[in-house]
């Protein structure tokens, strides 16, 4: 491992503020409630109104529009809509920059010659909330004791009970409110300080389907952490809920209730998922002082593979797509990619060496 060192891109510890992401549940009254889904409501009207106004500009005139532009015609229309006028000034800027970053993506996309994917109206179940820009303009976190659970105060809503906690103290920034699977989310910007490590030592990690890591560390020793297979282990449950599903009328109130009941579970095993990320990444990075890994491109590991043509027009020779198909459903049931990322993070708040080199270079 000491001779492959030099192969590896590292990022660099951090040194001044990093920011996090904190995440509360919300309990809001009965009252709450009918005030943030007409705010829900009112902001994904605002949200297609942008979004129908660059297709027009495009389709009619050919003009591209722009936020800049964008942003001018939301000052008038605050002072016209009265209900757009009752929502945060700045919130409804946070909505309007979520239709440009949705049509920079799909630029980005036509450039690198992509699929684009051109930014689609949302439903008001597709919507998944708003946000704020600036901590006491239109929100205010009052955390309890140690960051834990405490309150949420929003203009025209109140005070919500929240429950959760930060691993790291910090100046909340921005939020964002989000509604998923019949329950209420606040995501929390914070600028926190990096806490140092405690560990010592380097380690390299490799990912896998069958173990999830292979570590190893600089004093020669392995260990095999087991894959928990969320989604593997409940794939009886959702095959049944599926079924179910199939049998009812689509759109009727048992439809809709299973559709529920998948939704419900899904979450669940997203839930798990991530938390088992964060308490490994945590072990991880406490117990060392450097860590050293491959570079993971989910995107290209997880692809279909390409269609093979028959001797004659119209028939296409086996190419494997039932196999990948599984082995693409292992892959993302692992979820490198959010592993990685958490890694990341951790090891930059750490202060520890963090590398990481292309497979090719490792496993030629």
């Amino acid at each position: 491992m000491k001779a492959q060192v030099k192969r590896f891109k590292r990022f660099k510890p951090a040194t001044g503020e990093v920011q996090r992401k904190v995440t509360y549940r919300l309990y809001p009254t009965a009252g709450q409630k009918a005030a943030m889904w007409d705010m829900k409501g009112a902001h994904m009207r605002l949200y297609n109104a942008f979004l129908e106004q660059r297709r027009l500009a495009w389709r009619l005139q050919g003009i591209s529009l722009g936020k800049k532009e964008q942003s001018a015609d939301l000052t008038r229309l605050r002072q016209e809509d009265s209900e757009i006028r009752a929502l945060n000034a700045q919130s409804c800027q946070v909505t309007l920059n979520r239709v440009d970053l949705a049509f920079q993506a799909f630029f980005r996309r036509v450039k690198a010659d992509e699929e684009p994917g051109y930014p689609r109206f949302k439903t008001f179940n597709r919507f998944s909330g708003w946000g704020y820009k600036t901590h006491g303009d239109g929100w205010t976190l009052m955390p309890g004791e140690n960051g834990k659970h405490g309150k949420l105060r929003l203009s025209g809503v109140g005070n919500i009970r929240m429950r959760g906690g930060m691993r790291d103290e910090g100046t909340p920034k921005t939020c964002e409110i989000m509604h998923r699977h019949g329950k209420w989310y606040v995501s929390v910007t914070i600028n926190c300080k990096p806490v140092p490590g405690r560990g010592y030592g380097a380690v390299g990690f490799d990912w896998g389907i069958e173990h999830f890591l292979t570590v190893e560390r600089d004093d020669g020793s392995f260990e095999d952490i087991d894959n928990p297979r969320w989604l593997r282990s409940n794939e009886a449950k959702l095959k049944d809920l599926y079924r179910s599903r199939d049998a009812k009328t689509k759109f009727s109130r048992g439809w809709r209730f299973v559709n529920r009941q998948i939704a419900k579970l899904h979450s669940k095993i997203a839930r798990q998922r991530k938390d088992w990320h964060h308490k490994l990444s945590a072990r991880l990075v406490n117990e060392t002082g450097a860590m050293f890994t491959e570079t993971l491109t989910i995107q290209n590991m997880s692809k279909r593979p390409k269609p093979k043509p028959g001797e004659k027009p119209g028939k296409w020779l086996p190419n494997g797509a039932a196999a990948k198909s599984g082995l693409n459903k292992s892959i993302l049931d692992g979820a490198p990619a959010q592993f990685l990322s958490y890694v990341r993070y951790k090891a930059a708040n750490a202060g520890i060496t963090m590398g990481e080199a292309p497979t090719r270079t490792l496993k030629p």
